[in-house]
């Protein structure tokens, strides 16, 4: 695997239920992704996931797995889950990643799929985590106005050997394996460090960014957003007063045109259904 694949540079990434053993290599490993709350076998330690850095581990993605089945019950756990990833450690600034399993989205339909990514959002925002969204193609169609970072879980065979973040995404779990699956990550997307002390991006091979460094805020005529040096992701606060407390607090602001921002955060109108043709004769 690569690095570098098109015109995109890319994170080595895996993730694991349970801590790599000690005879595996994990160095290159650039992300390792980590379930730290939910309905998985496994919650990993602090102590576990601190570790993956002297192992050469550049960063974390902390995940949480809401119930699979019950879209109604997925939905009411999204804020309990954000304050379990908290209470494991998760820092301020630093992403929750919510794997939303085949099992739930299919249950949901896009209605309630895309219900449970906008409570994702406000949870996360609510308290300045990143959100993150781990899902099959499916869901991720209906899930492609949402804020949120956007790692895809499509499994094409035979497996990449130069895999490519596809478009419109963050992150791509291509392969499934008996004890890891493999990903590739976009740089410049928001991380964690292995001893959860440092929230921020990775640019290459370089040591954490601060997330004052790589955050800006914003202000639209309906108040203040978080936005990331893309303009692609805005999360918007809970009351202009927030807006001040963070500029005090080292977040720089960006001077946009209201009108900009406006158009920019407004909610993005649902897609139209395809109109199929005919089928083609047999034959």
């Amino acid at each position: 695997m690569t690095l570098v694949g098109g015109h995109v540079a890319l994170e080595r990434g895996e993730d694991a239920a349970y801590y790599p053993p000690a005879d595996v290599d994990l160095s290159g490993v650039d992300v390792f992704g980590v379930y730290v709350a939910g309905t998985t076998p496994h919650i990993w330690t602090r102590a576990e996931v601190a570790s993956l850095g002297p192992r050469g581990v550049r960063a974390v993605l902390p995940i949480v797995v809401p119930h699979e089945l019950d879209p109604a019950q997925a939905l009411s756990e999204i804020i309990g889950l954000v304050a379990a990833a908290i209470n494991w450690g998760v820092p301020e600034g630093a992403p929750i990643c919510f794997d939303l399993e085949y099992s739930l989205t299919s249950a949901a339909g896009e209605a309630g799929t895309v219900g449970i990514g906008v409570r994702i959002v406000q949870a996360c925002a609510a308290v300045r985590r990143w959100p993150w969204i781990y899902a099959g193609q499916t869901a991720m169609g209906w899930l492609e106005g949402i804020a949120a970072r956007r790692w895809l879980a499509e499994w094409p065979n035979p497996t990449p050997t130069d895999p490519e973040v596809p478009a419109g995404f963050d992150g791509w779990q291509y392969a499934s394996g008996p004890v890891f699956d493999l990903d590739v990550f976009r740089e410049g997307v928001p991380f964690m460090t292995p001893d959860a002390t440092v929230a921020g991006v990775l640019p290459p091979k370089a040591v954490p960014v601060p997330m004052t460094e790589t955050a800006w805020l914003v202000k639209g005529s309906h108040g203040w957003f978080v936005t990331n040096a893309t303009l692609r992701h805005f999360l918007p606060l809970r009351d202009p007063a927030e807006g001040s407390a963070l500029i005090k607090a080292g977040y720089r602001t960006l001077d946009l045109p209201v009108e900009m921002v406006d158009r920019l955060t407004a909610p993005k109108p649902a897609k139209a259904a395809p109109v199929l043709g005919p089928l083609p004769p047999p034959g």
